[in-house]
């Protein structure tokens, strides 16, 4: 590594403890390896170094100087989850800027996906959707039940606090190509629908909406990174996409809407998404020869005909909706996709469907959209505090963040009326990276683990919740344990260490408050021994 011309430190010759030297991870499911090992023999900087650490975030303001508009944060899973949260901090300073990072697991069963939920809720940085990729995968380019893609969304959208921010894709530049798993053009045509209509920000590899892809070897790196010979804008699966972009943008049910399920079997899903009144209904058949007739089904959208709103392009039909939102029986074959819409007028109430980033301190601007918040200003609140108004439209307000920490604010617009309220989280202050270590804790069993909680929002004021107080902690020199937490620069914080039980209880430290005071900037550490 080098910094500007000068030698900073390299793997195999490194004073100053610029990398971690802990050899390979064998066990991608231990989030201590996965962070402090090197990934795949590639040398692991040690980010708790206060030089690797303003190196970094250096970097970063190198880039935000040049105006980008956002970040996609490679293997976030490997680096502390505290530090990535003040590299978020470091990038908000700057204004808004969607944040997502690569948080690489198999499924909603895979060991590390709490961790994964828990980074998306409270760092700042939104996550890729491995889970919803590889499921949209397996059911429409394996052949997989289309029940798993329900039971996906179904458990996300308990566990995630952001879902519709989450990046969602069926495939990227670290594997096969949709249609090296399925060549049928139908099978990504219906992906690709499922993708744009879910929960989460659509991110299209490219060349996919042109069918592009090489099987050679499997069609791993690099034959899943060709060159494109040209660009097709008459291909069935570029239509499709144009489309329903264009349904996002003027259906918020789609940005903003809650997810449920409607109707399903294992070659049909039938999904419903919902903002207020704005409702989008879509219905899938990826059976290659099975048709259905749906009975029974049942919706939100108000009473009338539907005609598909992709205009029949992947063989969508009308429906008739009566009163009180049952659908009449109607045949959906084999192959087809439809999509049914109601998009409602602007509401006399604001109604907030975003507000973003999600992490922010006082003094950083965020954006608030959504719609009906009129064209004369208004107030903004979070929790019982009014924010700064920068600027203010009917769909969109930009405000400065008062003075109001805590995890799970509620922002809230007021015009003529108050409407929802929207979560966000909110520091203290600016953040730096403190490693936490507790020494000769008491024993522990399989479920166990240690957390910090304190009287700042960054160590939950004083919650015992594992989803709130940072943790768990890790323990490579058990009964030491250990973890990097952000915490408010320049401040004296109190804290004392928990465990919770595999069963829920909670062993507090006994004694009174371990308190220390961040530095103001690099990174710190604090020590102690567990207070019996």
């Amino acid at each position: 590594i080098y910094k500007n011309g000068t030698f900073q430190a390299a793997y195999n010759n490194d004073p100053t403890g610029w990398f971690h030297q802990n050899g390979g991870i064998s066990d991608y499911n231990n989030l201590y390896q996965d962070e402090y090992y090197n990934l795949a023999d590639l040398s692991d900087l040690a980010q708790e170094n206060s030089s690797v650490d303003s190196y970094l975030k250096g970097a970063m303001n190198v880039l935000l100087n040049h105006g980008v508009d956002g970040f996609r944060i490679d293997a976030v899973k490997h680096m502390p989850a505290g530090w990535d949260k003040t590299l978020a901090d470091t990038v908000e300073a700057n204004g808004p800027h969607y944040m997502v990072g690569e948080w690489y697991l198999s499924s909603i069963s895979d060991p590390t996906y709490g961790g994964s939920a828990k980074f998306a809720n409270q760092s700042g940085i939104a996550t890729l959707n491995f889970p919803l990729n590889n499921v949209l995968r397996n059911v429409f380019a394996q052949n997989g039940s289309a029940t798993q893609l329900d039971a996906v969304l179904s458990q996300e959208e308990n566990d995630f606090t952001w879902l519709n921010d989450q990046g969602v894709f069926i495939d990227n530049h670290d594997m096969p190509r949709f249609q090296t798993l399925n060549s049928s053009n139908a099978a990504v045509q219906q992906a690709f629908a499922a993708m744009i209509t879910a929960p989460g920000v659509p991110i299209v590899y490219y060349g996919t909406e042109q069918y592009l892809h090489n099987d050679t070897s499997g069609g791993g790196d690099p034959y899943n990174r060709p060159m494109m010979s040209s660009f097709d804008e008459t291909t069935t699966a570029f239509k499709e996409i144009k489309s329903l972009a264009g349904l996002r943008h003027s259906n918020p049910a789609l940005g903003y809407g809650t997810y449920v399920q409607r109707w399903m079997n294992s070659d049909v899903i039938i999904y419903e998404r919902q903002f207020y009144n704005n409702v989008v209904l879509f219905a899938v058949n990826k059976s290659a020869s099975t048709d259905y007739t749906i009975s029974g089904l049942t919706t939100n959208l108000p009473a009338g005909s539907y005609s598909d709103y992709l205009g029949g392009l992947l063989g969508g039909m009308s429906i008739t909706v009566n009163s009180g939102g049952s659908v009449n029986n109607f045949a959906l074959p084999h192959g087809d996709v439809a999509v049914w819409q109601f998009t409602a007028g602007e509401p006399s109430s604001p109604e907030i469907g975003s507000v973003g980033p999600e992490l922010a301190k006082p003094g950083n601007n965020v954006i608030i959209d959504g719609q009906g918040f009129g064209s004369a200003t208004g107030t903004v609140k979070f929790g019982t505090t009014n924010a700064t108004v920068q600027s203010w439209s009917t769909h969109s307000i930009s405000v400065t963040v008062p003075n109001t920490p805590g995890q799970n604010v509620l922002v809230q617009v007021c015009g003529s009326s108050c409407g929802n309220t929207y979560k966000i989280n909110v520091d203290s202050a600016a953040q730096v990276p403190v490693t936490f270590t507790v020494y000769n804790s008491p024993s522990t069993q399989t479920g166990d683990n240690v957390y910090v909680t304190g009287n700042v929002a960054e160590l939950s004021n004083w919650s015992t919740s594992a989803s709130l107080a940072p943790g768990g902690f890790f323990a490579p020199n058990y009964p030491n344990w250990f973890l990097m937490v952000s915490v408010p620069a320049c401040t004296t914080i109190q804290f004392k260490y928990i465990i919770v039980r595999a069963n829920g209880q909670v062993q507090w430290e006994n004694g009174s408050n371990h308190s220390y005071t961040a530095p103001c900037s690099g990174t710190g550490y604090v020590n102690v021994t567990w207070q019996n």
